[in-house]
């Protein structure tokens, strides 16, 4: 649990020096969401029998938000990258920041609540 506590404050301060860039900005910047200690600790499969299912549901329920954060930047750049031509390319653009944006916003606000409860679980 250390290493899922450690990972999601790290994504945590990650999401909240980059989400000005997405406030002011219409492309925001580049960042990167890690997820390897939760997916090294889901390899194992008896995550649930140790942590207990509600506080499997809580972390997975935050690592969807950002892993859903990390595949909208990821679209977002590939969209940089293509001709502005695109039928609909400003409408595309506007749709992933949004979603940026949306995601960003629940992780941030989740994040406090969720920790709390592993604090309190693993105790």
């Amino acid at each position: 649990m250390r290493s899922i506590s450690q990972e999601l404050d790290e994504n945590y301060a990650t999401l909240r020096a980059a989400r000005p860039a997405y406030k002011s900005k219409d492309w925001g910047k580049s960042f990167y969401i890690s997820t390897i200690a939760w997916e090294t600790d889901l390899y194992s499969g008896d995550l649930p029998d140790i942590i207990g299912f509600e506080l499997m549901d809580v972390i997975s329920a935050q690592y969807a938000l950002l892993v859903r954060t990390r595949y909208y930047v990821g679209l977002l750049t590939q969209l940089w990258f293509a001709p502005s031509e695109i039928q609909g390319y400003e409408d595309i653009r506007k749709g992933f920041h949004q979603n940026i944006l949306t995601t960003m916003s629940q992780a941030t606000s989740n994040h406090p609540d969720v920790m709390r409860l592993i604090d309190i679980t693993v105790e």
